[in-house]
């Protein structure tokens, strides 16, 4: 990837922009990365997820452990609604590659949904444990420069996790806008829907 900056001047107003050249391979790479994996974010749970999350999905011994913990925390996390915790999760493991994260009624602590059970997995998909131990330039100064919104409602059950969420991020000195709507907004699609038409 490289990246030039140009500047020109109008008048009495200058005005730059900066164009970044991104090989073909890393675009075609992150177009089947979207296209393939990009419905997760905001898909619910369908098929036979219905009956696989039917019964008790804390099942460490399975042959999968970690893809049923996946399930497991995104069935207690979000409900119907994975997307909020995949968004801030993804953003803060990849700020080099993402500018923008916007969370609805996203809920990021998954110790309560864990049973006791915690490895170096778990710590590093729970952004209440990871955030206030990073000290790393590289993700600090990256974070620093994303767009970050977390939005929640004023009776959302996930509202208390946003407030958290918004201190862990004030702690780093990471610009952000907590956005919590009033309107009685809850944890619901109605809202979500709401929500997407004001962020995109």
């Amino acid at each position: 990837m490289r990246t030039f900056r140009s500047c020109a001047t109008l008048s009495t107003r200058s005005f730059c922009h900066t164009v970044i050249i991104v090989s073909r391979q890393s675009l075609l790479l992150a177009l089947a990365a979207i296209i393939a994996f990009g419905g997760c974010l905001w898909g619910s749970f369908h098929f036979d997820d219905y009956s696989m999350f039917s019964r008790d999905l804390w099942r460490p011994l399975e042959t999968r452990p970690l893809t049923y913990l996946t399930f497991w925390m995104n069935a207690k996390l979000g409900g119907q609604n994975p997307f909020g915790y995949h968004a801030v999760n993804f953003a803060l493991k990849h700020p080099d590659i993402v500018t923008h994260c916007v969370s609805m009624s996203g809920a990021f602590d998954i110790h309560q949904f864990l049973d006791g059970y915690y490895d170096n997995d778990c710590y590093f998909n729970n952004p209440p444990d990871f955030v206030p131990n990073l000290s790393d330039d590289w993700f600090l100064s990256r974070y620093r420069k994303m767009k970050i919104v977390l939005a929640s409602g004023e009776w959302d059950m996930c509202l208390d996790q946003n407030v958290k969420m918004s201190h862990l991020l004030n702690g780093k000195s990471v610009p952000h806008w907590l956005d919590v709507w009033g309107d009685h907004t809850s944890h619901d699609w109605p809202f979500w829907q709401r929500m997407v038409g004001k962020y995109f």
